[in-house]
């Protein structure tokens, strides 16, 4: 594959108390950039939109909160052959946060989407289309 891949992880996130979202994230930025600094910084790879969009959605109930993160990931400035590495690193670093607003949380990789081959299919079956109705 060539060019730029733009990804989206998804994280099953588990908490034994209530966090919202700002703690998910700020969990993430402490505990998780922690591990691979500086060779990989988080805050870092933030300010220039390589770590994008953080999307935490949790449900709280009694003591417990569980729910769902989406992160948007695409290590651009790293050089092709080890993007690969450093994304499965950031997701890799993100599954090993164990606490978020000092209570116990786990965060397990659900799965990935890679954004810029959906929208590279979508605009080719659309070119067809359009191909198709020329002709």
């Amino acid at each position: 594959m060539g060019g730029r891949q733009k990804l989206i992880f998804e994280f099953k996130i588990f908490g034994n108390k209530k966090i919202g979202h700002a703690d998910v994230v700020g969990a993430i930025f402490n505990e998780a950039g922690d591990i691979f600094a500086p060779t990989i910084d988080f805050t870092e790879l933030s300010d220039c939109g390589e770590l994008g969009r953080f999307s935490v959605d949790i449900r709280r109930e009694n003591n417990l909160s569980a729910g769902v993160l989406e992160i948007d990931v695409d290590p651009a400035s790293y050089p092709a052959e080890s993007r690969p590495a450093v994304t499965a690193i950031i997701a890799a670093a993100i599954e090993s946060v164990e606490s978020v607003r000092g209570c116990r949380a786990r965060f397990e990789l659900r799965g990935w989407v890679d954004r810029t081959a959906e929208r590279r299919e979508r605009a080719v079956a659309r070119a067809l289309e359009i191909l198709e109705r020329m002709s």
